[in-house]
């Protein structure tokens, strides 16, 4: 498998099997996990990288000075080396209040945060003293308001250094040196849009997944900052460094908006000024880690070089693209999905009631489904393999695969389990149904298809919300919305919830012959 891993396809049917119980169980973290036994607050902050890379130490810092002055009233909980998941999971959670704090690369954010733009724009600062002098004053300040927007509240800007191209196979001086590699860049468009214009092959993906991609020749190399590089030991992949410093895009402090307000106004005050105060602490241990980074990777063998600097001005991007957002308040999702009896095994759910125009229009919509379903499994199968055609054949590879793929992979799922609703393959508690008294099973036999609808109700109910959330959002690398995958999963739960509700009337029927 390819740019689609076999961790995202199986975390993409998670999402459509488990969302339900996992959205109930975030929650539940939520709520539970915030006060101690000794009723202190506790804050939950996220970052993917290691634990003493400079940002996660600067949040260690804020952390501390939070119970040092509070007389250990507010602490923090911080969960480093992307335990809590990648960085566009964090974002998500920090929104929906699961995780109080998070560190995320402003690549990251730029589709949902316009204003983002202007600080990963490629050779828009000419040094990363320009760039702290920007982001220190007014543009900062504006660039934290912007995240009011999306139930998010702007800590602090961290910067992130130079980003830098690295390879496996050859120093890489002008653009003519990109040109037919495939590079790993952040699932950003201005990311992607730089690299392709320079010759290469831009091949979004998360950094944890960069490492392998290398060793096993699926890209050529990346693009990111020194201590990034030797933090996640990339150099012992890739031998070449090429000072190309096309981007000082930093990293941004982000807390949820519903966590914020819930403390008190003048802990509000404090955790604001605190943070601001982090970013100097940051940048102090950023520039001493970075010089250590440097000298390690140095002593490993990696080959450094200059950049034509001519070459790089001629290539400067002549313009930057603009997208507008919308607020509104959103909620998780929940999703469910069926699973099937063992085969041969009776269901009790069968009724005797002769097939009406509406039972009928029910099992040809059912009928429905199942087609697009399959039809949705056999585009999957033909966009990865054009996927592979692409990339290893003509060494192109295309943007759009991976998340027209688990738009596909939702539809399948989505309309799949629907259908297994209307046709009796779905989870019916047959084993306890076995074991229980006449009455109770035909108890159990009406109660089942109406939690079935139920939970199909608030799949079509949440996932409508989430849909609308990110309409005006654009996925990096494709035209399409980045809610767009949850519109088959809101039609799949509508469709589970009248197949269950059908089921349900049904069980009705035999009950009120006899007591006629």
């Amino acid at each position: 498998m390819t740019g689609l891993t076999r961790r995202r396809l199986l975390l993409g049917g998670a999402s459509a099997a488990c969302a339900l119980p996992m959205a109930m169980a975030g929650h539940a973290f939520a709520a539970t996990d915030k006060i101690d036994d000794a009723g202190h607050r506790i804050l939950t902050a996220s970052d993917v990288h290691v634990t003493d890379y400079p940002t996660v130490e600067a949040v260690r810092w804020i952390g501390q000075t939070l119970e040092r002055e509070t007389g250990g009233r507010l602490k923090l909980r911080l969960y480093h080396s992307g335990q809590l998941g990648r960085e566009a999971e964090a974002i998500d959670m920090a929104r929906y209040g699961v995780i109080d704090i998070t560190r995320v690369f402003s690549g990251a954010l730029n589709n949902a945060f316009p204003l983002t733009w202007a600080l990963c724009l490629p050779y828009v600062f000419d040094s990363i003293e320009h760039m702290r002098h920007v982001i220190d004053g007014d543009v900062g300040d504006e660039v934290l308001r912007s995240f009011e927007g999306r139930d998010l509240v702007g800590l602090a800007i961290y910067d992130s250094g130079a980003r830098c191209f690295y390879n496996t196979k050859h120093p890489i001086v002008g653009p003519k040196d990109l040109h037919g590699m495939k590079m790993r860049v952040a699932a950003s468009d201005i990311f992607i849009k730089l690299v392709r214009l320079l010759g290469a092959n831009p091949t979004p993906m998360s950094l944890g997944e960069t490492f392998s991609a290398m060793e096993t020749h699926m890209i050529d190399g990346a693009e990111n900052n020194m201590r990034s590089f030797h933090s996640s030991r990339h150099f012992e992949a890739a031998k070449f460094w090429s000072e190309t410093r096309h981007s000082y895009a930093p990293d941004v402090l982000l807390m949820s908006r519903d966590s914020f307000l819930s403390l008190t106004p003048s802990d509000r005050e404090l955790l604001l000024r605190v943070a601001r105060e982090s970013v100097p602490v940051m940048r102090a241990r950023w520039d001493e880690s970075e010089g250590v980074a440097r000298k390690a990777v140095l002593e490993h063998g990696i080959k450094t070089n200059d950049v034509d600097l001519g070459a790089r001005s001629a290539r400067r991007p002549s313009r930057c693209w603009t997208s507008t957002t919308r607020s509104r308040k959103s909620k998780p999702c929940t999703v469910a999905s069926a699973t099937s009896p063992e085969p041969g095994t009776m269901t009790e759910t069968a009724t005797t009631v002769p097939a009406s125009p509406a039972q009928r229009a029910l099992d040809r919509l059912a009928g429905i489904a199942i087609a697009i379903a399959a039809t949705a499994l056999v585009g999957l199968v033909v966009v990865q393999g054009w996927q592979v055609f692409a990339r290893y054949v003509i060494n192109d590879s295309p943007s759009w695969t991976e998340p027209v793929t688990l738009l596909l992979l939702s539809t399948a799922l989505s309309f799949g389990a629907a259908a297994g609703v209307h046709t009796d393959r779905h989870f019916g508690f047959y084993l306890l149904a076995e074991h229980l008294p006449l009455a109770a099973r035909r108890l159990l036999d009406l109660l089942r298809p109406l939690l079935v609808a139920g939970v199909g109700a608030l799949i079509a109910g949440w996932g409508a919300v989430l849909l609308l959330d990110g309409l005006d959002i654009k996925i990096a690398g494709a035209s399409m919305p980045q809610s767009i995958n949850y519109l088959p999963l809101s039609i799949g739960g509508a469709l589970i919830c009248v197949f269950g509700l059908n089921k349900a009337w049904l069980q009705l029927q035999p009950a009120r012959k006899e007591g006629a």
